[in-house]
């Protein structure tokens, strides 16, 4: 009786630790300008949402590059231009081209 206990316990725990499966979603990326033009270099957009992507790879810093990606939300927002929204900062999970 234990044993199957345990045995339950066990695939109980294996099942709990399937590592989340990363949801790609289409976007762009897009060049708005230097920082010293009082731009935010690059921007992510996502449907009518942008977003200040943190951890861009070299490989994507170009202007209208349409890509596959996951990011995740961070608390905290980019103040780039006079007059402008900020834009949420995202943390790039996964990315790939489009």
């Amino acid at each position: 009786m234990i044993r199957y206990i345990i045995s339950a316990l066990f695939l109980m725990l294996l099942w709990g630790c399937k590592k989340e499966e990363i949801q790609l979603q289409p976007g762009t990326i897009y060049y708005t300008g230097t920082y010293q033009e009082d731009r935010c270099e690059y921007v992510l957009q996502i449907g009518f949402d942008r977003f200040f992507p943190r951890n861009l790879p070299d490989a994507y810093k170009q202007d209208t590059v349409y890509v596959l990606i996951s990011i995740h939300k961070l608390d905290d927002y980019a103040f780039c231009g006079l007059g402008v929204e900020p834009l949420q900062i995202v943390h790039i999970r996964d990315i790939e081209p489009r």
